[in-house]
């Protein structure tokens, strides 16, 4: 059950409808469209999200991971529009190449969302541990663009 609730949710934020309903009656798919009083549904978000963003999310399969920091964590469980940046993460794990699908993860390696990586894993380590000796007084120097890992455009969070 724990699997269809976390389905649900998925799909709802996305704007897919969904409804859960017993599997032992008879015709159980037509039951379930047109008895509106049977079975279980889930409201959908306002706004459906792009499918590109529904793609990443439920049917892409992911090339690595990015643990990302605690507070980077905590804007993404908030649902806040945050692209990850070069100063947010704390690892890289797993060989992908630039533009492939990763998945973001807190430092327990709860998945908080999949997206594209606008570098390949051997560029993203180099990267971030270049910007963390820059100092700081250069860092601000530096192209916002050359400092994003996963641009918010490009991300889905999974839950």
């Amino acid at each position: 059950m724990k699997s269809k609730l976390l389905c649900a949710e998925t799909l709802s934020a996305l704007g897919i409808p969904m409804s859960i309903g017993s599997g032992l009656a008879e015709q159980p798919i037509t039951r379930l469209l047109h008895d509106r009083g049977k079975g279980t549904s889930f409201t959908v978000a306002k706004q459906r999200v792009k499918a590109s963003k529904t793609w990443l999310a439920t049917a892409s399969v992911s090339s690595g991971s990015i643990v990302v920091s605690t507070y980077l964590t905590e804007a993404l469980r908030h649902k806040r529009a945050a692209s990850v940046l070069l100063a947010g993460i704390e690892n890289v794990k797993g060989d992908f190449k630039e533009r492939a699908v990763v998945e973001v993860c807190d430092d327990d390696g709860i998945i908080l969302g999949r997206g594209l990586t606008r570098f390949s894993s051997e560029e993203l380590t180099a990267k971030v541990k270049w910007y963390r000796n820059l100092p700081d007084e250069e860092k601000a120097q530096v192209k916002a663009a050359d400092v994003i890992a996963v641009h918010y455009n490009d991300f889905a969070f999974i839950r």
